[in-house]
């Protein structure tokens, strides 16, 4: 059964070593099952499917063993979901083909137990030390969402990504100053002529929850929208609450006057929201003339054509994430953003958003990665909830990526030994990450990293303890850090001053030797 299974991988697009990290973490999930109910299981012998479903269910996002199902970033979750499909589809070729020539991969495909088969978590951060391509790495974590594992794309930047796949994509870096009201939806001043108004303006965290919806709608040209090839002025209308108004002047705004002769000025953002929309049924924080107005528009409008509905994957990339005061920003969407809790999902839950009054509710396919500086904080001291509730993926240095060799320098070995050295001193979140040293590739461009990059981060790290600093470079004859005679004539009293004083060298005029001597020992 084994066999079947790695072929059966392989049948559906995996990697010869994805297909083989499947087929491996059976043998741990067996394991792991027998403990658990205290009888000899072997899942590759087990010949009911209920049972095979039910071991799925245990350990999946939901499952009692949801922790143990993220194993290997979810491998093992991912490879017990694929054998209770392949378990339920052996020999039949046509569903693996259909499987093969999917868009989405595994974000598409369902299972026969009537969920979504993984490969990324919803909720995931990416989390490390500066410098460990941490940002450049949501690039290809979203082209996954997005494209599924069979993509081939020479996307590799934000901008890319949202060029390439438009509202599908959004990107934001919170910060200490960013509230709810920046990321769901607040009150926003607008002027129009010396006249001070509210208007309810939605974050883009409720934006690209609706753009994830998926809705059939009417596909409108609205950017030159004239609105008086639709309306006249004296053109009378009745609310959605009963009340009449009517228009008295149309231009890039339309001023109303309603029955108790009030004139109100409404905005043409807040008029073509309902247009995008194609909801005319609630106010969504406007008056209510705008619904009515916009109603009457659309139903005048030469229709294009439908736009496929098509629920797509959606992706919101959280930069610094760690950054931003998590409960100020979330509120009470930090419980609907669970797996479980979206809409679509049995336990589904809605709220009532504070300024527009809407039921709100976070849908099933968007899919949020952040990413944390562990140097900016650590991870034990992140807020709880926002732990329960994403995957947490480790981003470290990686060592192999700086290729630079020249002048009997290796780049890659100062990295190495630089953060074994920080490691024993300070932690593992304070590493320096090998971005700065990639593409390193000659001895003035090694001396400029470490003069605006690399010492002032270890000065940041070390708290201009120089002494530390001085061991992590292994700088015994004082190349990079010269220490400084006290001159005791500056104090009264011949007073022993214990304090070492350090000055930075001339970085500028380091030689090879003084660089290879950070990853040389005392015998070299």
């Amino acid at each position: 059964m084994k066999q079947e299974f790695y072929d059966y991988l392989i049948s559906i697009g995996k990697r010869p070593n994805t297909a083989n990290s499947y087929r491996s973490a059976i043998n741990g999930i067996s394991q792991d099952y027998s403990q658990r109910i205290g009888e000899e299981i072997n899942v590759y012998e087990i010949q009911e499917q209920d049972k095979i479903n039910g071991i799925s269910q245990k350990y999946s996002l939901n499952g009692d063993y949801a922790n143990v199902g993220n194993n290997g970033n979810g491998t093992w979750r991912c490879a017990i979901a694929r054998y209770s499909e392949f378990f339920a589809n052996r020999g039949n070729i046509t569903i693996n083909k259909i499987k093969q020539e999917s868009t989405y991969e595994d974000n598409q495909i369902i299972s026969t137990l009537g969920v979504k088969m993984c490969a990324s978590p919803l909720n995931q951060i990416l989390y490390g030390p500066p410098g460990t391509g941490k940002t450049y790495s949501t690039v290809n974590k979203a082209l996954d969402i997005l494209l599924g594992e069979n993509r081939n794309s020479d996307i590799n930047s934000i901008g890319k990504l949202k060029e390439k796949f438009g509202s599908q994509v959004e990107f934001v870096t919170f910060h200490q100053s960013f509230s709810y009201e920046d990321f769901v939806e607040g009150l926003k001043a607008k002027t129009d002529d010396g006249d001070l108004s509210y208007e309810i303006e939605s974050g883009i965290f409720k934006e690209i929850c609706e753009n994830s919806k998926g809705q059939q709608k009417i596909k409108l040209k609205l950017d030159d929208m004239e609105f008086n090839d639709y309306l006249t002025v004296g053109q009378q209308f009745i609310t959605i609450t009963g009340q009449g108004f009517e228009i008295v002047n149309i231009d890039d705004k339309i001023k109303i006057k309603n029955s108790k002769d009030k004139e109100y000025t409404l905005s043409r953002n807040s008029i073509l929201e309902y247009l995008k929309r194609q909801d005319f049924h609630e106010t969504h924080g406007h008056y209510s003339y705008q619904p009515k107005i916009a109603k009457y528009i659309f139903e005048k409008i030469d229709k294009n054509s439908l736009e496929e509905s098509v629920l797509k994957p959606h992706v919101l990339i959280i930069d610094e994430i760690n950054r931003g005061n998590i409960s100020r920003i979330f509120g009470e969407l930090i419980t609907l953003i669970e797996p479980s809790k979206r809409a679509g999902e049995s336990e589904v839950i809605s709220v009532k958003l504070p300024y527009s009054k809407e039921d709100f509710s976070v849908p099933n396919n968007l899919y949020i990665i952040g990413t944390m500086n562990t140097a900016d904080r650590s991870l034990t001291m992140m807020d709880t909830a926002l732990r329960r509730r994403f995957d947490f993926i480790e981003m470290a240095p990686d060592v192999g990526l700086v290729k630079g060799d020249f002048d009997g320098i290796k780049v890659g070995e100062i990295l190495d030994f630089i953060n074994q050295r920080i490691e024993i001193l300070y932690d593992r979140e304070h590493l320096i990450g090998h971005s700065f040293l990639m593409g390193i590739d000659d001895l003035r461009g090694l001396r400029n990293v470490f003069k605006n990059k690399i010492l002032p981060l270890l000065e940041e790290y070390f708290y201009d303890d120089f002494e530390n600093i001085r061991k992590v470079l292994n700088d015994k004859e004082g190349k990079f850090y010269q220490k400084i005679e006290v001159d005791e004539s500056l104090f009264f009293d011949d007073e022993n001053i214990q304090k070492d004083s350090y000055k930075k060298a001339n970085i500028d005029e380091l030689t090879a030797e003084d660089f290879q001597q950070i990853y040389k020992n005392k015998d070299e």
